[in-house]
């Protein structure tokens, strides 16, 4: 071969076994490529020598390794449909770089023969004739699937980090071991406005509060020294030149020999939080201040509620005993008169008696009615388990106008053990038992059933009567203190009986309550606790 036929080749282009490149020397073109090639026969890289066009002229024992393909099967093909070849750009492209510089290198895809995919670091290298025309090329692929894999896992997890990072409620940071910021997260420079070179280092105490950022360095770097978890709380100016408040902390990263390698910080925003604490904490000292002053306001109304009772006893004293005394004494005298003046007396003067007689009564009722109602207000009750069906008949038994053949009273038994006091019960039963057999027709005979029933979590008793029923706008009115119904005008009575018997159930905890139609008799009902 002639001497234009040599061709320098490059320092780094083919390296040696122990991996250190070959010097630059001189040689005879094809037989120094193919002597250089049995010397590397044995390297772990996959050496190739082909021709141009891609057909193989030697394949080392790494090529085979690498690519599974042995060499009698090798050689004579093209190596880029043998290994299946994806280029990192045109080959034209590389041809005309290696016509140019005589080497290529760059990453290419090859397939095994199992059909394994691989990625390799490969190096051409050019034979060039006199004309400077390539007549065959060294290939030299070193398998670098597993290092771009870990690249990539390393590439990936990098922007799982970045995109967690980023979109974080809080502002992220981190510094070296001594506390220079290197790094801050999108919320940072979202939040603050800057740009990271003015954040670098220490750069962050320009968006600190002066009356915080001495005192917040400090205690950083006492954090810093003690190798311990920083948190801190202090306001940060925000792009607006407002500030907002951040609960703050900072944990140690350490690498595998124990040593602290980094921080990693975040700046939590409790502006709202801080504004709230700060109004409950307001709102708790008015309450304790409004609960004082309630305190001092019930402790007065108490006095004069002591004070009212004891004047309502009073009241209800002077009406049993001093006006009651004078209302017995006109009926005494009253009756006296009637009887000794009756053959002198005239049919009006009989008539006026009669009518003093009936209002003094009437009187003496309201007064009993309303010392009744005013016990049922202010005495003491204490709840406890009653017999209804064994009141309701003790009632009956006792009051001739509950019986027959004044009136028919039937229990539709049995009836359930019910929580409440037994006199305000009596009490209650009596006057709805008593107006049931009261406001009839005239020439009625009255008919009253007595039932229960369960509604939700209590027990109904309902008084069931024929008479002459209440008128709907009354219906809401009739337990009032006073209030009767229009059709009752025609009936006796004061008009407390039915405030008794809502006041004595309030008072038992239940309530009580009236469905009525004009003439077709009412249904009272009275809801209490039952007991198991």
């Amino acid at each position: 071969m002639a001497d234009a036929d040599k061709i320098p080749l490059a320092e780094s282009a083919v390296p040696a076994a122990n991996g250190v490149a070959a010097p630059q020397m001189t040689v005879d073109t094809t037989e120094a490529l193919r002597k250089q090639a049995r010397l590397i026969d044995l390297a772990p890289a996959g050496t190739i020598v082909r021709r141009l066009d891609g057909t193989i002229t030697f394949w080392s024992q790494g090529a085979e390794r690498l690519y599974g393909w042995p060499q009698e099967e090798a050689i004579g093909r093209r190596t880029h449909e043998l290994l299946r070849t994806e280029f990192p750009e045109s080959l034209e492209s590389i041809v005309g770089i290696l016509r140019r510089e005589g080497t290529w290198t760059g990453e290419l895809r090859h397939y095994t023969r199992q059909g394994k995919p691989l990625t390799v670091q490969s190096y051409w290298l050019a034979e060039l004739n006199a004309q400077g025309e390539i007549t065959e090329l060294l290939e030299c692929n070193s398998d670098i699937t597993e290092r771009k894999a870990s690249e990539e896992a390393l590439r990936e997890s990098e922007e799982r980090f970045r995109v967690l990072a980023d979109n974080i409620p809080q502002l992220a940071w981190m510094t070296n071991a001594d506390g220079w910021i290197f790094w801050y997260n999108r919320r940072w420079f979202d939040y603050t406005g800057t740009m990271p070179e003015l954040m670098k280092g220490w750069g962050w105490q320009a968006v600190h509060h002066p009356d915080h950022v001495e005192r917040v360095t400090e205690r950083f770097k006492t954090s810093l020294v003690a190798g311990e978890p920083w948190e801190d709380t202090f306001p940060l100016r925000s792009n607006q030149g407002t500030y907002r408040w951040f609960l703050s902390r900072a944990f140690p990263i350490k690498d595998s020999s124990g040593k602290i390698a980094r921080w990693f910080g975040t700046n939590t925003d409790i502006t709202e939080l801080r504004e709230t604490r700060e109004s409950l904490e307001r709102a708790q000292a008015e309450l304790k201040d409004r609960a004082e002053k309630l305190e001092e306001t019930v402790a007065v109304r108490t006095a004069e509620l002591r004070e009212s009772n004891a004047e309502l006893e009073a009241f209800c004293y002077s009406l049993s005993h001093d006006m009651r005394g004078p209302l017995r004494a006109i009926l005494s005298f009253t009756d006296f008169v009637m009887e000794d003046g009756a053959a002198v007396m005239s049919a009006t003067a009989r008539d006026y008696l009669q009518r003093v007689s009936g209002a003094a009564r009437r009187l003496d009722r309201l007064i009993q009615d309303v010392l009744a109602f005013s016990r049922v207000s202010r005495e003491r009750v204490e709840l406890g388990r009653v017999d209804l069906e064994k009141l309701l008949r003790e009632i009956i038994q006792e009051r001739l106008e509950l019986q027959e053949p004044a009136a028919e009273v039937r229990i539709d038994g049995p009836l359930p053990s019910v929580r409440g006091h037994e006199a305000s019960l009596t009490q209650c039963l009596t006057n709805l038992l008593g107006n049931a057999v009261k406001f009839v027709g005239r020439g009625v005979v009255p008919r009253v059933r007595i039932y229960s029933e369960a509604t939700g979590d209590r027990v109904r008793l309902w008084v069931e009567d024929n008479g002459i029923g209440i008128e709907k706008a009354a219906q809401g009115k009739i337990f009032g203190l006073f209030e009767r119904g229009q059709r009752s005008a025609d009936y006796e009575g004061t008009g407390v009986g039915l405030a008794i018997v809502r006041k004595a159930a309030e008072r038992m905890c239940g309530s009580a309550g009236v469905e009525s139609e004009p003439g077709h008799g009412s249904r009272f009902w009275l809801e209490l606790a039952p007991v198991e």
